[in-house]
C-alpha cells in the first residue's frame, strides 16, 4: 500500500479532487446534485475550523460551490465572516458585493467593497478596480434614470 504524502500534508487535497470528480462526472451531473451537496456540506463543515485553510483560496471556492446549493447566500458570507475565512482576499469581497449588487442592494455592496478596502484584502489593486466598475455602473444608473424623468418631464409639458 502506498501512501500519498500530498493528501497527508494537505488533507483537503482529497476532498478537492473528490469535488472535481462530482463535477466532472457526467452521471453525476445528471442526478439532482445531493451527492455534490452533501460533499460540498461535509468539506466546509470539516475544515472551516482549521486554520491552515483560513485564507486558501482553494477552501473559499469550495464555499462558493456550496453557495450555489443554498437559498441562503447571506448566511453562508455570514459564516466565511464568523470563522474568518479568507478574509484578506477580495475574491471574497467581490462575490460578495456583486451577490448583493443583484439583489439590489447597492449600498449593501458598496459597504462590502469598502469593507474589503480597509482590511487590506489582496490583491487590493483588483479590489479597488472592481469597486470603481460598480460606481460606473451605478453612474450608469443613476444617469439613466435622470434622463427618463427629464424626458418624461419634457413629454408631459411641464418643466
Amino acid at each position: 500500500m502506498t501512501v500519498n504524502t500530498s493528501s497527508v500534508d494537505d488533507p483537503l487535497l482529497p476532498w478537492l479532487w473528490s469535488i472535481k470528480k462530482a463535477i466532472d462526472d457526467p452521471n453525476l451531473a445528471q442526478s439532482n446534485g445531493t451527492d455534490l451537496h452533501n460533499l460540498l456540506s461535509n468539506c466546509t463543515r470539516n475544515f472551516k475550523n482549521e486554520g491552515r485553510y483560513r485564507n486558501d483560496v482553494r477552501f473559499l471556492k469550495i464555499w462558493f460551490l456550496y453557495m450555489e446549493f443554498s437559498q441562503d447566500f447571506e448566511s453562508i458570507f455570514g459564516e466565511l465572516e464568523q470563522y474568518k475565512i479568507c478574509i484578506t482576499r477580495s475574491l471574497l469581497y467581490e462575490s460578495y458585493a456583486l451577490f448583493l449588487e443583484a439583489k439590489g442592494r447597492l449600498t449593501d455592496a458598496l459597504l462590502v467593497y469598502q469593507l474589503g478596502i480597509s482590511r487590506n484584502a489582496e490583491p487590493l489593486e483588483r479590489l479597488n478596480k472592481a469597486q470603481a466598475l460598480f460606481r460606473d455602473r451605478m453612474f450608469e444608473i443613476v444617469n439613466a434614470c435622470s434622463l427618463k424623468k427629464i424626458d418624461a418631464i419634457d413629454s408631459s409639458g411641464h418643466g
